[in-house]
C-alpha cells in the first residue's frame, strides 16, 4: 500500500505546466459620498508567460450579499499596460469586503473572502473559485465520473485553511474492504519554502494503515509523513476539506509565513488505487494561485489627504518637449482618480509603474508642447468628494530657470532688434552686449516686467559698429548671438 499512494505523491505536481495570473497591488481610490469607488490591480510584472483573458472583482455588503464587477485594461501599453481596472458603487455607511480574481484559459489566480467566525464548513458566500476544470478529461482509462475534478474553491480564516472540489458526477466514497479504492488531494506548495522537493496535501482516502485521511508532506523521491489532521464533509455533493493553517505553516519545511509572494499554489489530483499494488492518476488540475487576503473598506473611517510635491522638468529646447515628473503619496493608499499637469492651461494625463501609494511614487508625463512653458499646474484627486476636501491643485508662480528662454528677431538686423524672453518674477532685467573680445558695448535695464512672456525693442547706438555681438539678460540668465548689419 505505500507503494500504491506513494505513486500519487510523486507526480502530484509534476503534471502540465501553468503559469497562473498573479494579483499585484490590489488598491482603490477613496470613497464618494454617494459611494462610488475606482479598484485597480496589476496580473503580472511581465515576468513569467502566460496569457490573461480577464479579472473581476467580487463585494460582499453587510448582509453578506456577492456582487461583482468585470474589470477591464486600462491601456495595452505603458506604465499601466498589466493593469486593470473597476468601477462600483458600495454602501457609504457600512464596511464592504473585496477580493480580487484574474483568469486565463486554464489557470486562476484569486483571493477570497475571509471566513471570520473559523466555521466549518465555511458559509456559501466566503469561497473562492480557484478553478474550472473541464469535465470529460480522465486519463489512463479511468471511467469513474467522481474522480472527473470540475472545479475547486479556496477560503481561509485566521486559523484554517479550507478547499471545496466538484466532480462530475457521483458519490466521494473512498472504497470498501478491497480495491479499487479512490482518493482526493487538494496540495498546497509555498512558492517561497526553501526547497521545491517538498508539498503539502489536504489527502482525502482510504485508511489503509499506513496511510489515511489526514494533512500530509510529500517529496518528489516518493516519502510521506502525516503532519496533522484533516476536517472533512460533504456539502450539496462537493467535498470540502480544512486544515489548521497553524500545522501547515509550522512545519519546518514550509518555509515562511506570511510569505513574501503573498500567494499558495494550489490545486487537486484524483487517483484510483486498482489493486493493493497498483494505482493509475485519474484527474489533475493546473496549478493555480490562492491569495489569502481580503479587502476591507470602512467607508466612515478618516481620510487623509494625498499630497505632491518635488516636481521636475526635463526640456529638449530644439522641439520644445518635455519630460515632467511629480512626487505623490497617500498614506491610505488611495489611488488618484485624477492625475494630471497643467502646462500653458492644457491639461495631460501623468502615470507611474508604482502603484502602491502608501510610501510614495513618481509620476511623469510627455509633453509636446511646441512652445516654451509659461505656466505650470498639478491636479490630483483620490475620489473623496466630502467636506475633507483632497482636490489637490499646485501650481508654481515661478518656473524653474531651465524653462525661460529669450529670442532675438529679426537676426541678422540693421536698425533695431526685437528680444522677446520669459520671465520668472517681475524683477528689473539688465540687457548687456558684448563685442566678440568680451568687452561690454552697451547696458539697459529693462522695467516693467511680468511673469511669463515679456518683450523689448533693441536699438544699438550710434557708436556701436556693424559686426557679431553676445548679449545676455540678467536676472533669466539666458543670452545669445546678435549680427548687427549697420
Amino acid at each position: 500500500m505505500k507503494y500504491v499512494f506513494g505513486f500519487l505523491v510523486i507526480y502530484v505536481l509534476l503534471g502540465e505546466a501553468a503559469y497562473p495570473p498573479y494579483i499585484i497591488n490590489p488598491v482603490r481610490s477613496a470613497i464618494s459620498t454617494s459611494g462610488a469607488v475606482t479598484f485597480q490591480c496589476d496580473y503580472t510584472s511581465a515576468s513569467e508567460p502566460g496569457s490573461i483573458r480577464g479579472g473581476k472583482v467580487f463585494l460582499k455588503n453587510i448582509s453578506n450579499v456577492v456582487t461583482e464587477s468585470v474589470m477591464s485594461m486600462i491601456a495595452p501599453s505603458g506604465d499601466y499596460a498589466y493593469t486593470y481596472e473597476a468601477t462600483a458603487t458600495i454602501s457609504s455607511s457600512n464596511p464592504t469586503d473585496v477580493y480580487f480574481m484574474f483568469y486565463d484559459d486554464t489557470t486562476v489566480a484569486t483571493q477570497s473572502f475571509k471566513n471570520t467566525s473559523s466555521t466549518f464548513p465555511p458559509p456559501s458566500y466566503c469561497w473562492g473559485k480557484v478553478l474550472t476544470d473541464p469535465a470529460g478529461d480522465l486519463m489512463n482509462g479511468v471511467t469513474d465520473s467522481k474522480l472527473d475534478i470540475t472545479g475547486q474553491w479556496a477560503t481561509y480564516s485566521d486559523t484554517g485553511l479550507y478547499f471545496r472540489i466538484s466532480h462530475a458526477g457521483g458519490d466521494w466514497n473512498v472504497g470498501g474492504l478491497w480495491p479499487p479504492y479512490f482518493s482526493w488531494a487538494c496540495y498546497v506548495i509555498n512558492p517561497d519554502a526553501p526547497t521545491d522537493t517538498i508539498y503539502y496535501a489536504l489527502l482525502y482516502c482510504k485508511n489503509v494503515g499506513v496511510i489515511a485521511p489526514g494533512l500530509w508532506r510529500f517529496t518528489r523521491s516518493g516519502s510521506y509523513t502525516q503532519i496533522g489532521s484533516i476536517q472533512n464533509q460533504v456539502v450539496n455533493d462537493s467535498l470540502v476539506l480544512s486544515c489548521s493553517m497553524d500545522t501547515l505553516t509550522s512545519d519546518p519545511y514550509f518555509g515562511p509565513w506570511p510569505n513574501p509572494s503573498g500567494y499558495l499554489i494550489v490545486g487537486v489530483r484524483t487517483d484510483k488505487a486498482v489493486s493493493l499494488t497498483s494505482t493509475v492518476q485519474a484527474d489533475r488540475t493546473p496549478n493555480q494561485k490562492f491569495y489569502p487576503s481580503t479587502m476591507t473598506i470602512y467607508p466612515t473611517s478618516p481620510n487623509s489627504p494625498p499630497y505632491i510635491w518635488d516636481y521636475t522638468i526635463t526640456e529638449s529646447k530644439l522641439t520644445y518637449s518635455y519630460i515632467i515628473t511629480i512626487n505623490y503619496r497617500d498614506d491610505d493608499n488611495n489611488l488618484p482618480t485624477i492625475h494630471k499637469v497643467i502646462v500653458n492651461g492644457a491639461e495631460f494625463d501623468m502615470t507611474t509603474s508604482d502603484h502602491r501609494y502608501d510610501d510614495g511614487a513618481v509620476f511623469s508625463s510627455n509633453v509636446m508642447l511646441g512652445s516654451p512653458i509659461m505656466s505650470l499646474g498639478f491636479r490630483f484627486f483620490d475620489g473623496r468628494d466630502s467636506s475633507n476636501s483632497i482636490y489637490l491643485y499646485a501650481e508654481k508662480d515661478e518656473l524653474p530657470n531651465n524653462l525661460l528662454f529669450v529670442k532675438a528677431y529679426p537676426n541678422p538686423f540693421n536698425r533695431a532688434v526685437t528680444i522677446e524672453f520669459t520671465a520668472n518674477s517681475i524683477k528689473p532685467v539688465y540687457f548687456r552686449v558684448y563685442d566678440i573680445t568680451g568687452k561690454m558695448v552697451d547696458y539697459i535695464e529693462i522695467n516693467n516686467i511680468k511673469n511669463g512672456k515679456n518683450t523689448f525693442c533693441y536699438t544699438p547706438s550710434e557708436k556701436i559698429s556693424s559686426g557679431i555681438y553676445f548679449y545676455r539678460l540678467e536676472g533669466i540668465q539666458k543670452g545669445g548671438r546678435l549680427i548687427y548689419l549697420k
